[in-house]
Parts: structure tokens; C-alpha cells; sequence
């Protein structure tokens, strides 16, 4: 029988990882939450206390990545993966729910800029296509997660819910145990500060890196809007919760499925271009749901974004992997992460704002904006590096 490849182990360990960590939060979080009695105020604190981590978290761990290995960091998220969804069953106000919240968190925010890193490493060709394939993985655990937890909070409560969040957990611990073993790539640990500050340095002062990830805090920003304000939307077009529903599930499978087409597009025709229609598409399905004349220009503005969005974010990480050296792929991978989740966090803040004192037209009309504005800056500032 033959063995299964490093890559997909990988691909295994991060549908696992994934589908744990958001099975512990849609719809589990807030439902949760509201069963010990805490105010809406609270929640939404508590929801935002792993993405602020995330933010604090990415650029590290991928910095980290660089010096002592990928496998370790790797195998430190996968604890915290197996560990933090117990933790939930101690719980019993608002402080040590945000405290777990947080500790959880850190397993996402290692994760991701060094499970992408790793596969960067893996393949020198074919680059895109793998990065599109391990997300479509990822996607799948954050597809079929919401799903499952609201099947098992009804008939089966918060307990076995997290416990099948653990099982998820040590399930993507034991594969990551399975992954080849990285070399450090600096053994000599006098080092290891001035390289880590020396890998952060070189990635802060890189403008095509920076540009390239604001690309995808752009695209990041808007999907936030989207998953967000949709459901109300929909409710102010006099439609219901399950259509929203099924849109948005549609959304994401679209996402998932077109990921490694796209990525392996990039392979043949170069990272920009594919990002620059991405963004182009995206701002124009962001102005059709704009138009405040029906269903139809909803759909298929939502329907168009979403293939910009899978379009554009299969091509981004592997343009930031070639970008970088070696030596500096996992700081510049949490790089993109940090400022994912940045343009992420403020996606729902600045819509929710303009909603409330203008419309949703108007909010979905500076989404598109601010696309347009990123998709000017990328060509402008990367036409011809790639």
C-alpha cells in the first residue's frame, strides 16, 4: 500500500484543525455565551478576542518558523488545537471565556502562516495549485463545521460538541507528528533573536509584500461584510434566514472548489494578473449587490464575488511565497496573515457604521471602493515583478 505524501497529511491535518476550531465558535460561540447569561456587549468581545490575537500571533509564529522549523510550530498549534476545546467545559463567566477564546486563537494564528509556508517549501513549481488545494481542505472544515455544531448543540449539548472539537484537535496533532522533520534553519541560538527581528524587519520593509497582503485585507475586509450583513439584507428584501443561508453556503463552496483551479492558473499565467481580475470582479460584485432593485443583482453579485475572491486569494499567498527568500517565507506569510486578519476585524465595524447612519447601498458601494483602490495600488506598484 502506498504511502500518503507529506503534503497530504498536511491537507488532512489542516481540514481537521480547521473544522475544530470553527466548530468551536459557529454556532457554538455565541450560543454558548448566551447560555451563561452574558450580555450581547460581552459576546462581541469574546468573538473578537481570537482574531486580535491572530493579529498579535501570525507574524511570530511564521518568523519563528524560519529559525527553528516549520514541524515544531506546526506540532505547538496542534496542542493547543487538542487542548483548548476542554477548556470550554470549565468555563463559567465572561472572563475565562475570553481567556480560552484567546488561548484557542493562538492554535489558528500559528497554524496557518506556517502550515502555508511548509507546502510553499514543498514546491518550488506547481506552487499555486498546492496552496489552492490546502486551502480547499481548510475550507471544507470551516464548510462542514456550522453544520455539525448546530446539529449536536441541539440534540446532544455544548459537551459533546466540544468534545468533538478535541477529537478534531488531537486528530491534527497525531498527523502533525507524521510530517517530515524541518531542519531549523539557525541552530545557533545566539541568533535566533537578531534573526527573528532581522526576518520581521526585512518583510515590514519589502513594499511589493506589503502591497500584495493588503490586497488580500482588502478582499478579507469585504468578505467580512458580506458574511456579516447578508442575512439582514436579505431580511430587508423581505427574505429569509435559510435563503440567506444556502447563499452564503454557496459562497463558500465556490470559494473552495475554484481555489486549486485558480491556483494552478497562477502557475501558468503568473501571480498579478489572476489577482488583479480577482480584485476587478470583486469590486464589481460588490456594486451590483449595491442596487437596491431586486433579488437577481444580489445574487449575482454575491455569486461574481465569490469567484473573484477564490480567484484572487489563490493567487496571493503563492505570490507572497515567491516574493520572499527562503529564509524569510514564513515571516512573510504571517505578515499576510496579520494583515488579513487587521482589514478582517474591520470589515463588520466600518459597514456596521454606515449602516447605521446611511444605508446598505452605501456600504457595499465603499467595499467596492476600496477594492477598486487596492486593485490601482497592486498593478501600479507590482506590474512586472512576477
Amino acid at each position: 500500500m502506498r504511502k500518503p505524501s507529506h503534503f497530504s497529511v498536511l491537507c488532512v491535518a489542516g481540514a481537521f484543525a480547521i473544522f475544530g476550531s470553527t466548530l468551536s465558535k459557529a454556532p457554538t460561540l455565541p450560543l454558548f455565551a448566551q447560555h451563561l447569561g452574558l450580555s450581547s456587549g460581552a459576546i462581541g468581545v469574546i468573538a473578537s478576542a481570537s482574531t486580535i490575537v491572530g493579529i498579535l500571533v501570525n507574524v511570530t509564529s511564521g518568523s519563528l518558523s524560519d529559525i527553528y522549523g516549520r514541524k515544531r510550530l506546526l506540532l505547538a498549534s496542534g496542542f493547543v488545537f487538542a487542548s483548548a476545546p476542554f477548556l470550554y467545559l470549565r468555563v463559567s463567566n465572561a472572563l475565562q471565556l475570553v481567556l480560552v477564546r484567546a488561548y484557542h486563537g493562538v492554535a489558528t494564528a500559528t497554524f496557518m502562516p506556517v502550515a502555508l509556508a511548509t507546502v510553499a517549501d514543498m514546491f518550488s513549481t506547481k506552487r499555486g495549485g498546492r496552496m489552492g488545494l490546502f486551502s480547499s481542505f481548510t475550507m471544507l472544515g470551516r464548510l462542514v463545521a456550522p453544520a455539525v455544531g448546530g446539529f449536536l448543540i441541539l440534540y446532544s449539548g455544548f459537551p459533546m460538541t466540544y468534545f468533538l472539537c478535541g477529537l478534531s484537535g488531537i486528530s491534527a496533532l497525531v498527523l502533525f507528528f507524521h510530517l517530515r522533520t524541518l531542519t531549523p534553519l539557525s541552530q545557533d541560538r545566539g541568533e535566533v533573536r537578531q534573526g527573528l527581528w532581522g526576518g520581521l524587519k526585512g518583510v515590514i520593509s519589502d513594499v511589493r509584500v506589503l502591497v500584495a497582503a493588503a490586497s488580500q485585507a482588502a478582499i478579507y475586509h469585504t468578505l467580512a461584510i458580506l458574511e456579516t450583513f447578508l442575512p439582514l439584507y436579505f431580511s430587508l428584501l423581505g427574505r429569509d434566514a435559510g435563503q440567506a443561508g444556502v447563499l452564503l453556503s454557496a459562497h463558500i463552496l465556490i470559494i473552495g472548489v475554484l481555489g486549486p483551479v485558480f491556483g494552478a492558473l497562477s502557475d501558468r499565467l503568473g501571480r498579478i494578473r489572476p489577482t488583479s481580475l480577482g480584485l476587478g470582479v470583486c469590486t464589481v460584485g460588490f456594486c451590483l449587490m449595491a442596487v437596491q432593485a431586486g433579488l437577481l443583482p444580489l445574487l449575482v453579485g454575491v455569486l461574481s464575488y465569490s469567484v473573484g475572491a477564490s480567484l484572487a486569494l489563490s493567487s496571493i499567498p503563492p505570490l507572497i511565497a515567491d516574493l520572499a527568500t527562503s529564509t524569510s517565507r514564513g515571516s512573510a506569510l504571517g505578515a499576510l496573515e496579520t494583515i488579513k486578519d487587521a482589514g478582517q476585524a474591520s470589515g463588520p465595524i466600518v459597514a456596521g457604521l454606515l449602516i447605521g447612519m446611511s444605508t446598505y447601498s452605501t456600504a457595499f458601494l465603499l467595499a467596492a471602493v476600496i477594492l477598486a483602490a487596492d486593485l490601482f495600488l497592486l498593478v501600479f506598484t507590482l506590474k512586472g515583478a512576477i
